[in-house]
């Protein structure tokens, strides 16, 4: 299922925190976030509930990541009708991983999922909510980042992002902090404050 909430035993609620977190975690559509940088080609059978999958792709581009679904005859077994044509080398062929986008924007339920790029959220406040970041990298080693239910983050940009010899100037949730040359991008929130 592309989102858990539409399980009848969740739909019937009323539901407990932990409940409310798990369903979550098990919803694709919960990730949506985190597909800035991925396509997202959704395959579905007309007899299987297509808007399931149509849900996520709706998603996707209300977030202005790029989606699309494919419908086909039939039912659950939609992958015999779609992998053996070649048509995911067709619809993937543009397709590109960035090595290093200059804009990251990415949420957690767990540390053990903890890094996107050059974002590393190292610690949570709470461990039954979801982690977010949104990052951009400047010209001249420049970061504004904003952050929700995070106390630890690393940024390791790749080489050529920091200007040598030059100390980083990074937005922290407002906070504009100054990293010296040569010292890691590494940040902690102490008594609700971000510092190196």
């Amino acid at each position: 299922y592309p989102t858990r909430w539409i399980h009848q035993e969740i739909r019937k609620g009323p539901l407990r925190p932990w409940e409310r977190f798990l369903a979550r975690l098990w919803s694709p559509l919960s990730w949506a976030r985190n597909g800035r940088h991925l396509p997202l080609v959704a395959v579905h059978g007309k007899r299987d509930g297509p808007w399931r999958s149509k849900v996520v792709v709706d998603r996707w581009k209300r977030l202005r990541h790029r989606a699309s679904v494919k419908v086909f005859e039939g039912g659950h077994d939609v992958w015999r009708r779609y992998l053996p044509t070649g048509q995911v080398y067709r619809d993937s062929r543009g397709w590109r991983r960035k090595t290093a986008p200059k804009r990251v924007t990415f949420e957690t339920p767990r540390l053990r999922w903890n890094r996107a790029w050059w974002v590393e959220l190292r610690e949570r406040a709470r461990s039954d909510q979801r982690a977010k970041v949104s990052a951009r990298a400047y010209h001249g080693g420049r970061f504004r980042v904003t952050t929700d239910n995070v106390t630890a983050l690393r940024l390791t940009p790749p080489p050529g992002w920091r200007r040598a010899g030059k100390p980083a100037r990074v937005q922290l949730d407002g906070a504009k902090l100054t990293v010296p040359a040569g010292s890691p991008l590494d940040f902690t929130r102490v008594a609700g404050r971000w510092t190196l």
